[in-house]
């Protein structure tokens, strides 16, 4: 299931599209155990969303050798325009 990150309130909908990259430490169980901002494009509007959303979220763990391991993944949330209210 694709992560939902929400529209920060604070952002209005004229504000620029833009993208998050964040670097996750995910568990043997799949739950997100750390997490940093790697690069907001633009700075400083939407990265509490993109971290809210991955910190929330589960995942498939990693596995090597056929055994679940602990795994670092770089993920990439993208925020386009929200859709108007009553369309």
């Amino acid at each position: 299931m694709p992560i939902q990150a929400k529209w920060p309130q604070s952002v209005s909908a004229g504000a620029p599209q833009g993208r998050v990259v964040l670097l996750l430490l995910i568990d043997e169980s799949g739950a997100v155990t750390e997490v940093s901002v790697v690069e907001a494009v633009p700075a400083g509007y939407f990265e509490e969303s993109a971290l809210a959303a991955t910190r929330a979220a589960r995942f498939t763990p990693g596995s090597k050798d056929g055994r679940i391991v602990k795994s670092r993944v770089l993920m990439e949330l993208n925020y386009g325009v929200p859709e108007a209210v009553g369309r």
